[in-house]
């Protein structure tokens, strides 16, 4: 595959200046940045995330007031509106 970069121009005689071609340093960095199988991120979160994430969530949770199953209904969280 190829592909087209801008790179700026004092960022490319740097590069030049070390004595490397800037194709050649960008071919470093691809093969230093080389993917491994699964280890791109899907977008979905992790097991560990989610278990850490609602851990999180369960800190001081006793100290919460229960409340009725009623809050939870639709018609409640609208009572204070103009029908």
């Amino acid at each position: 595959m190829q592909v087209t970069v801008d790179i700026p121009d004092e960022i490319a005689s740097r590069i030049l200046s070390s004595g490397l071609t800037v194709q050649l340093f960008v071919e470093q960095l691809v093969h230093q940045a080389e993917v491994k199988p699964g280890s791109i991120e899907t977008g979905q979160p992790k097991r560990r995330d989610l278990n850490a994430f609602f851990e999180a969530m369960l800190v001081d949770s006793k100290s919460l007031k229960t409340l009725p199953e009623e809050a939870f209904l639709r018609e409640s969280f609208y009572t204070d509106h103009e029908r």
